[in-house]
């Protein structure tokens, strides 16, 4: 659209000294502002614009939205509830997800992710409900023959940056519930289970300590003992080959801090039997569950 010439054939649009007005209600709203009265990241309120289901002018290189037209946009979004586990279908997304990972295209993945955010999915919901199965099926795929391992790794490289890019939104306000720590022990080189359980984490108002990948006990032990009154620790082991390194990480934390709730996960831990085998007080099938442990020691 083309904007309106004034005096000396300046572009009135795109000229950040012109006053912006709303015809209709004299005072429209930047994107940062309209995000913040949806409790929305940035990036998805310029989504709405970019998709049209928010009207808005582009004036001095901002976005600007008329209230009226925020208004109306509420009451529609309000009649319209969000999808919710149980009466949305992530599979479709879990497909397109994993064949854009598989290609590497970070810029495709994360156009799924933003059209599932944009219909109204909670970023839990995407982070558990596509990202996650979608990276087990190419796990699985990877170890059944179908993708090679190069595939694998582009793909987990990926889907790392695109729960980095997620991250923002799950920040909450307020008093955090508690602090955990969490780590993938010695000698894991996965860090993407971790940055899952601790996005869902943070979205369910704890603070947290996340150490990546490969964590030296000491690390561990360190983490733990600068942390003021930390609520539990969680650990993750992704093959076999990592379980004695769970075992002394658990015997480390117990000799310095017994009381502290341990709880293990992972693709090498199955069960809540072979957690208390490894010293752990529990285990978590998921970042869900991780968070279903937790409540009892928050609440």
């Amino acid at each position: 659209m083309n904007g309106t010439q004034g005096s000396g054939g300046r572009d009135r649009e795109d000229d950040p000294a012109d006053p912006v007005e709303s015809p209709r209600s004299g005072h429209p709203l930047d994107l940062a502002e309209v995000a913040r009265r949806l409790d929305v990241h940035y990036m998805t309120a310029y989504r709405y614009v970019r998709l049209g289901r928010l009207p808005a002018a582009h004036r001095g290189g901002r976005w600007w939205v008329d209230p009226a037209d925020l208004d109306r946009f509420v009451v529609q979004r309000t009649a319209a509830p969000p999808a919710r586990r149980g009466d949305w279908h992530p599979e479709a997304y879990r497909t397109r997800l994993g064949e854009r990972m598989v290609e590497g295209d970070e810029a495709g993945a994360w156009a799924v992710v933003e059209s599932a955010l944009v219909s109204g999915v909670a970023p839990k919901e995407v982070i558990l409900g596509v990202l996650a199965p979608a990276m087990r099926t190419l796990g699985d795929g990877w170890q059944e023959g179908r993708f090679t391992i190069a595939e694998e790794h582009r793909a987990s490289a990926v889907a790392l940056r695109l729960v980095g890019r997620l991250g923002p939104l799950f920040a909450r306000r307020g008093r955090p519930r508690g602090t955990v720590v969490l780590a993938a022990v010695t000698g894991d080189p996965h860090s993407l289970p971790i940055a899952i359980v601790a996005d869902v984490l943070r979205g369910e108002g704890y603070a947290l300590i996340d150490l990546g990948a490969d964590t030296p006990v000491r690390s561990v032990v360190e983490a733990v003992g600068r942390t003021p009154r930390p609520l539990a620790l969680g650990l993750s082991a992704g093959a076999d080959q990592h379980l004695d390194a769970v075992r002394r990480t658990v015997g480390a934390i117990r000799a310095d801090r017994p009381d502290l709730p341990i709880y293990v996960g992972g693709p090498a831990v199955v069960s809540t039997d072979q957690a208390t085998d490894l010293g752990a007080d529990g285990w978590a099938a998921d970042a869900a569950g991780f968070a279903d442990l937790l409540e009892g020691l928050s609440s």
